[in-house]
C-alpha cells in the first residue's frame, strides 16, 4: 500500500476529516509530502476541502463512491 493508498484509507475512515497535521501523525509522512499526496487527490477529485477557522479540513467526496 502506497502512501496515498494510507492517506485515502485514513481519510475515508474519519467521520469529519483530517488537517494535515493529524494526517501526518498518523502516518509519520512529513507534512510537505502529505500536502502534496492531497493535491494529487484534489486533481483526481477524490477529496473535498473545507475551511474550519485556521485549518483545512480534508475529507473523501463520496465515500460509496471511493470504495468500489
Amino acid at each position: 500500500m502506497n502512501k496515498k493508498d494510507v492517506i485515502e484509507k485514513l481519510l475515508r475512515d474519519s467521520l469529519f476529516g483530517l488537517s494535515i497535521q493529524q494526517l501526518a501523525t498518523a502516518t509519520k509522512i512529513s507534512r510537505q509530502t502529505i500536502v502534496n499526496l492531497l493535491y494529487e487527490l484534489k486533481g483526481e477529485d477524490k477529496i473535498v476541502i473545507s475551511i474550519v477557522g485556521p485549518a483545512k479540513i480534508h475529507s473523501i467526496k463520496d465515500k460509496k463512491e471511493v470504495r468500489k
